[in-house]
C-alpha cells in the first residue's frame, strides 16, 4: 500500500470533515462539519491518505506552552480520527508519526493533545503531563467578604486584548497552561451555542486585578465558567463574593482550576466536588530544543548524565548530558547514561507532573537517591495544567 500525510486542501474537506465527525462521535451534519472546518481554517488540518484514499486526518493548532516560566511553540493536536473502515490497520500510528516528523523539521520540540485513549499515545511516546479539572463551588458554602475593595466591571465588547493583558503575564507564572493563540481567545470570549458574560477585576487604584468569562444556562442550572484569572488575595475574595451573589438561583459553579488551586485554599470549607478530570499528554519531539527552551532555576548550576530511550524518535534516542547554567539548560550528546529513562518519563519530569521519585515507581526512570534529588531540584515546577479544551 502507498501511503501519504500532508496538509488537507479545500477538496479534501468534503470528504474529511465527515470521516473526523464520524470517527469522534460529533453529532454535526456532513454540511455542518465542512463550515466548521472552513471557518478554523483548512491549513490547520492533515489528510492521511491509502493509495490515494482519505483514511485519516487530524488537526494542528497553533499555540504555546508556559513551562518554567518560558513559553515555547507546541503541536496541540486535535480532531484526531482514523475511518472506521480503515482501523486496525495501523493507520492512526503511521499518521501519528508523520506528523510528529512533520514538526521535528519545523523546528517544534513538544507536542501536547488530550486523548482519547492514553495507552494508543503511549505507544507514540506521548505520557500524561498535565490536568485540566473543573470543580464545583457551592455559592451558599460561600461565605461573603465584602471588604475586598475589587470591583467588577462587564464588558460587551469581544476583543480579547484587555483580557490578554491580564493573561499572559499570570500565564508566566504556572505549568503547562497556554500561550493562546488568537484562535484560541477566540474560543473562549465567544460561543456559538450560549451567550457568555465578560467581566475584568480592578483594585482601588483601577488597577486590572482579574477576569472572569461564564455562561449562565437558566435558572437553578449550573454556571459554567469558561475561564477566570485572580492575581491577588482581593481578586480571589472578590471571585468568590461574586459567586456567592448567585445563591438564591444556582446551586453550582462549575470552574476550570489548577490541582492545588489559590482559590479552594481560600473557599471557606472542604467540600469542593469534582465535576470533571482529564489528564492532557506531552511528547518530547525535539529533546535538545525542549531543554534549551524551557526556563530552569537560576540559581542551580549542574549537570546530569541521561540515557534517553525512544523507540519512535531516533534523534533523540542515545546517551546525552543535561546541563544547567544561570536558568538556562543545554543537552549535548555524551556522558555515562548515569540515569536511564524512557521519553515518555522525560515529558513527565518535564512539565511536572511526577516527581522523579514518583517515576522511578510508576514510571521506567532508573537513578540512584544522589540523581533523584538533583532531578527533582533542575526539574522543580507548580503543578501542571491549563483550562483550555482543544
Amino acid at each position: 500500500m502507498n501511503y501519504w500525510y500532508g496538509n488537507a486542501v479545500e477538496d479534501d474537506i468534503t470528504v474529511l470533515a465527515p470521516l473526523l465527525g464520524q470517527a469522534l462521535h460529533f453529532n454535526m451534519n456532513r454540511e455542518a462539519l465542512v463550515e466548521w472546518m472552513q471557518k478554523r481554517g483548512v491549513s490547520l488540518y492533515r489528510a492521511f491518505k491509502v493509495d490515494g484514499a482519505i483514511a485519516a486526518g487530524l488537526g494542528i493548532l497553533p499555540m504555546g506552552q508556559w513551562f518554567g516560566g518560558k513559553a515555547q511553540p507546541t503541536a496541540g493536536i486535535t480532531v484526531v480520527g482514523v475511518g472506521p473502515e480503515w482501523r486496525g490497520r495501523k493507520v492512526g500510528g503511521l499518521m501519528m508519526e508523520a506528523m510528529l516528523r512533520e514538526q521535528y523539521e519545523q523546528d517544534v520540540a513538544i507536542s501536547t493533545l488530550y486523548p482519547a485513549t492514553t495507552q494508543f499515545y503511549r505507544t507514540l511516546g506521548y505520557e500524561r503531563a498535565g490536568s485540566r479539572i473543573l470543580y464545583e463551588l457551592n455559592p451558599a458554602l460561600i461565605k461573603p467578604k465584602r471588604d475586598h475593595g475589587v470591583t467588577l466591571r462587564q464588558v460587551l465588547e469581544t476583543d480579547y486584548a484587555p483580557f490578554a493583558a491580564i493573561y499572559d503575564p499570570w500565564a508566566a507564572s504556572q505549568a503547562g497552561v497556554l500561550e493562546r493563540s488568537q484562535l484560541m481567545w477566540e474560543r473562549v470570549m465567544v460561543s456559538p451555542r450560549a451567550e457568555r458574560l465578560r467581566y475584568i477585576l480592578s483594585d482601588q487604584a483601577g488597577q486590572a486585578v482579574g477576569y472572569v468569562v461564564y455562561e449562565q444556562a437558566g435558572q437553578f442550572e449550573d454556571v459554567k465558567v469558561i475561564d477566570w484569572v485572580a492575581t491577588t488575595g482581593a481578586a480571589l475574595d472578590a471571585l468568590l463574593d461574586f459567586w456567592a451573589g448567585h445563591r438564591s438561583l444556582v446551586s453550582k459553579i462549575v470552574l476550570p482550576g489548577a490541582p492545588i488551586d489559590p482559590l479552594l485554599f481560600r473557599y471557606h470549607e472542604q467540600g469542593v466536588e469534582y465535576n470533571w478530570h482529564l489528564d492532557w499528554m506531552l511528547r518530547i519531539i525535539n529533546a535538545p530544543l525542549a531543554i534549551q527552551r524551557r526556563g530552569f532555576p537560576h540559581w542551580l548550576n549542574c549537570e546530569i548524565a541521561l540515557d534517553l530511550i525512544d523507540p519512535r524518535l531516533d534523534w533523540n534516542h542515545g546517551r546525552w548530558v543535561l546541563q544547567l547554567r544561570d536558568g538556562v539548560g543545554t543537552l549535548e550528546r555524551g556522558g555515562n547514561g548515569a540515569v536511564s529513562l524512557h521519553v515518555r518519563d522525560l515529558a513527565a519530569l518535564y512539565s511536572g507532573y511526577l516527581a522523579p521519585h514518583d517515576l522511578r515507581l510508576a514510571g521506567s526512570l532508573q537513578a540512584d537517591a544522589e540523581q533523584l534529588g538533583l532531578l527533582a531540584a533542575i526539574f522543580a515546577s507548580p503543578r501542571p495544567w491549563m483550562s483550555d479544551m482543544f
